[in-house]
């Protein structure tokens, strides 16, 4: 586990699962853009080694992957955990955390520690997902895109709305940062910028062209689920076991509907064309 610079006080920290933005308030105090996946005694000594203490989290947003060392965090730090979230009283109530979060309101930027940073919406994966700007002008766009190699790798990128999700990679496409954190896990630069995002929507396309061939019949919404799954090589040992993955390819299928390509009838779907 190392701490790579990426220019002025911004940093990040290869966690072997992600990527995390860190941002030097002065010699010892730093704010961290999520907490991670586990891990968290390695993050603290590569912290202890440097002098560092972690006065703020701040969160992208509140997946499992990108929260789970907050516990660990103020345990040690006592620092301040702020995120935006419409649904953050219910991730509480979820995780029964034993330490205090602050909300903030979504706008152009938030104060911590006096330093500001910035704050755009960039929903799809999620709909609270937003991207962090630290003064360096370095985004960090969490879950916003996925970087190579792992774009290659993962079979099916979770995504809550994915029509939503390519928008907000188009507006990527057109923003002027000189370097952007993806979590998963590359730092890139403003130039790699506009073939990434062509590669993810393209990755989608191909997907969507999958699940289309799922149905040209009538079917369930849970057979569609399992067949596409299974097209694209999850074993059906693995699909009961992957919950949160089903809900994203149900997902693909209501954006399916709502293009006006098939008809969801309660949990029955339905080809545009077909004459019950």
């Amino acid at each position: 586990m190392h701490i790579e610079h990426i220019c002025g006080r911004t940093s990040c920290i290869d966690t072997g699962h992600e990527l995390i933005t860190i941002y030097q308030i002065d010699e010892k105090n730093i704010i961290l853009f999520d907490s991670g996946l586990n891990n968290a005694d390695e993050m603290i000594k590569v912290f202890d080694e440097k002098g560092f203490w972690v006065k703020a989290i701040v969160f992208t947003h509140l997946h499992i992957d990108h929260v789970s060392n907050n516990q660990a965090f103020y345990d040690r730090y006592k620092c301040d955990i702020i995120a935006y979230s419409t649904d953050i009283e219910d991730f509480i109530r979820r995780r029964d955390p034993q330490y205090p979060y602050r909300q903030f309101a979504l706008a152009p930027s938030i104060n911590i520690e006096g330093v500001e940073i910035g704050i755009i919406h960039t929903p799809g994966h999620c709909p609270d997902h937003i991207a962090l700007v630290t003064p360096d002008n370095v985004c960090c766009l969490g879950d916003a895109i996925i970087s190579y190699p792992l774009l290659n790798e993962f079979k099916l990128p979770y995504i809550e709305d994915v029509e939503r999700a390519i928008l907000t990679m188009e507006e990527i496409r057109h923003m002027h940062y000189p370097y952007y954190v993806i979590s998963h896990s590359a730092v890139v630069t403003k130039a790699d910028i506009p073939m990434l995002v062509d590669k993810n929507i393209q990755k989608e396309l191909q997907l969507y062209d999958v699940l289309r061939r799922q149905i040209t019949a009538p079917t369930t919404m849970d057979e569609a689920v399992t067949n596409f799954m299974l097209s694209i090589n999850i074993s059906a040992e693995r699909i009961p076991k992957l919950p949160y993955m089903c809900e994203t390819v149900k997902a693909r299928i209501r954006t399916l509907a709502e293009a006006g390509e098939c008809i969801i009838n309660g949990e029955e779907i339905l080809p545009l064309n077909h004459n019950r």
